[in-house]
């Protein structure tokens, strides 16, 4: 039997708030500026199973079975230095019936999954270039992914439960830049890379924004993945989508 129907309404949407880049000529070099961004991320998920199955998860699926999700984060900026940190809490679970086939006969089956998630990246950042109206960073930090899941499946009189529950940390290093395209129009972009307790974990973010008189409108697509190695009921996952929010300065 195939639980791939399960995993396919994994959801990871919510609300984001997540830091903005302050460039040096917002903020004096010996004061602190902080930014931050009001996101809605509308994020599928994808992966495999240790056991080799599919995780697909489709935009509609996300809105009916999200049980709980949210997400927030604040960046800081002094002069070429900046700190930043962000929270991803994810609570989703899902149930689904079918019939297998033994032999001659067609067998009612069911199974469960429960899946809560905590993803949190924090560290901080060196401005090392700033002309011509892009400006780039050096980025730093440690990633962690937490995964807690219950799967329960029966076919007929047999049945079986798997639970899981473990975090991951990992270094990261990146680049996180800003480009104008004119005075009222910019381009953002963030990526990261990194491993520890993960084989392999990245990040990528691009969006396009507009400037208005105290915000400035977002839109644009962000993908994060993680390699895991294997001894969790999930081997692999992506989270994916578009986002459009709301920058603020303060």
């Amino acid at each position: 039997m195939t639980n791939k129907g399960i995993f396919k309404a994994l959801p990871a949407m919510a609300l984001l708030l997540t830091g903005t880049t302050v460039s040096a000529q917002e903020a004096a070099p010996d004061t602190w500026k902080l930014g931050a961004e009001v996101y809605f991320w509308g994020a599928s998920i994808g992966g495999t199973t240790s056991a080799g199955q599919d995780i697909e998860v489709g935009i509609d699926d996300l809105l009916d079975n999200l049980k709980m999700g949210g997400m927030g984060a604040l960046a800081a900026r002094k002069g070429r230095w900046s700190v930043f940190g962000d929270l991803i809490y994810l609570d989703d679970g899902d149930s689904g019936n079918t019939t297998v086939s033994l032999g001659p006969l067609n067998v009612p089956a069911s199974a469960s999954l429960d899946l809560k998630a905590v993803i949190s990246t924090v560290g901080a950042g060196y401005r090392f270039y700033d002309a011509s109206g892009t400006t780039l960073d050096a980025v730093g930090g440690v990633r962690m992914l937490w995964l807690d899941t219950t799967v329960q499946a029966s076919a007929g009189s047999i049945s079986s439960m798997v639970k899981d529950s473990g975090s991951n940390f990992d270094a990261i290093i990146g680049l996180r830049g800003q480009s104008d395209l004119n005075e009222k129009w910019y381009v953002d972009y963030y990526a990261d890379v990194g491993a520890g307790e993960s084989d392999l974990t990245w990040q990528a973010a691009v969006g396009i924004n507009y400037r208005l008189a105290k915000a400035d409108l977002s839109l644009g697509y962000r993908y994060m993945s993680w390699d895991l190695d294997g001894s969790s009921p999930i081997s692999d996952l992506n989270l994916s989508g578009v986002y459009a929010g709301v920058k603020f300065a303060f």
